[in-house]
């Protein structure tokens, strides 16, 4: 039903383009840096160019996302991946290496108001009744995007080399361009007569409208403080993503030191998580509004750290690929239910500096994982380290059992 609804049905069309294109080169990336210098620490910097601009920039984001119009926003996002993206064709020896640094920390840079502004829009699109549905499909997309962009970026480096990784990214944000083109022309009717938020003079003082900014800041970070239920997962999630973090900086050298894998084999494991979680978002959607979101969060992290545990302890290519479909059921499950949870427990006209708050902090624990990753990694090996992160992995999920529990939300409601 949400996909018969045009704007949504072209806007998550846009989405699954663009992340079709992300996934081609996020599958080619850390086998391109780490066969170019042989380092664990640049291998993991690449994940750590990816996430501090949206420990700089996330949540500031959010708060002109809140201002701006959202389409246009990401439409404007969408053009400049494209050109800046096509910047990493330079990078042919490792003396260039920190060209593709540079061009990762500006395109997720530009990237950072893309989420929040999707996120805020979202509730104009479908009926509250819808939320859960919609953000199922969404993260769909992203499992959509697994069973086809790794498999493409690991083949596409293997066989015609990096720049066509690239060029094919490059195409994706172009597409996606086009598609929320169509989406922003058709909303903008049937949105005429919605008020819109005015700016103060246009002469106002530089500092003034600082200060203003920082104000909203204030109180987008406010609203989080003020119910438990927002701030609760936000620790909980961000434990989570820490531990994964972990995982994603070293699974690379972790497929070819010990289990002696390439690229196209992490292409095939990537696009086993994604038929996992597309399996995860169909059933989820299906039967989303009759389960907490708040027991299907701790659930999914407690399946997420078992599956995670059996894959480091596997040996072959296929029990990995059948372990990683199964934990990509939980992956996907943790993450809408994460989305619906903002979704219904913030005001409207907070949204997008609740996502981008939610962004910085994710990017933040998540850097820091990829820094202790990366600079541990030099001495100890790849399968102690994802041992270390299923542990908290199980630490977040038993954490969120508590925090999100029934008893606990009444308590600390009553309490605020």
């Amino acid at each position: 039903d949400v996909l018969k609804n045009r704007n949504f049905m072209m806007l998550w069309s846009a989405g699954l383009v663009s992340i079709i294109g992300n996934w081609v080169l996020l599958a080619a990336i850390p086998f391109y840096i780490f066969d170019l210098t042989g380092s664990a620490m640049a291998t993991a910097g690449v994940f750590m160019a990816f996430l501090a601009p949206g420990i700089i920039f996330g949540s500031i984001a959010g708060v002109f996302v809140d201002r701006w119009d959202k389409l246009r926003t990401m439409l404007v996002v969408n053009l400049i991946q494209m050109v800046v993206v096509l910047l990493l064709t330079f990078v042919q020896s490792a003396e260039q290496s920190w060209i593709l640094f540079v061009v990762l920390f500006i395109e997720s840079s530009i990237a950072q108001f893309f989420g929040p502004a999707e996120n805020a829009l979202l509730p104009k699109l479908v009926a509250e009744d819808q939320l859960v549905a919609a953000n199922s499909l969404n993260s769909m997309n992203d499992n959509l995007a697994r069973l086809i962009g790794p498999a493409i970026g690991g083949v596409v480096l293997a066989v015609y080399g990096f720049s066509s990784v690239v060029v094919i990214d490059a195409a994706s944000f172009g597409l996606a361009a086009l598609l929320i083109f169509f989406v922003m022309v058709s909303y903008q009717r049937q949105s005429a007569s919605e008020p819109v938020q005015t700016e103060p003079a246009k002469l106002v003082m530089l500092k003034a409208r600082i200060n203003e900014i920082v104000e909203e800041w204030q109180a987008g970070l406010g609203i989080i403080r003020s119910k438990p239920i927002l701030s609760n997962t936000f620790i909980v999630i961000g434990i989570a993503l820490f531990a994964d973090a972990i995982i994603s900086a070293i699974l690379v050298i972790f497929l070819q030191e010990d289990l002696g894998m390439g690229s196209a084999e992490f292409g095939y494991i990537m696009t086993a998580r994604g038929i996992g979680g597309l399996i995860g978002g169909i059933a989820l959607g299906q039967i989303g509004e009759r389960i907490n979101p708040r027991y299907v969060l701790s659930v999914s992290l407690l399946a997420l750290s078992l599956a995670i545990f059996a894959a480091v302890n596997v040996t072959t290519l296929t029990a990995l690929i059948v372990i990683m479909v199964v934990g990509g059921i939980p992956a996907v499950t943790m993450f809408v239910a994460v989305q619906t949870i903002f979704h219904k427990n913030s005001p409207e006209e907070y949204l997008g500096r609740v996502f981008g708050l939610f962004q910085t902090v994710l990017m933040l624990l998540m850097f820091l994982g990829s820094a202790i990753a990366g600079i541990v990694g030099e001495s100890v090996p790849a399968r102690q380290l994802m041992i270390g992160a299923v542990v908290i992995y199980l630490f977040a999920a038993v954490l969120g059992l508590w925090l999100m529990s029934e008893r606990r939300m009444i308590a600390e409601t009553a309490v605020g």
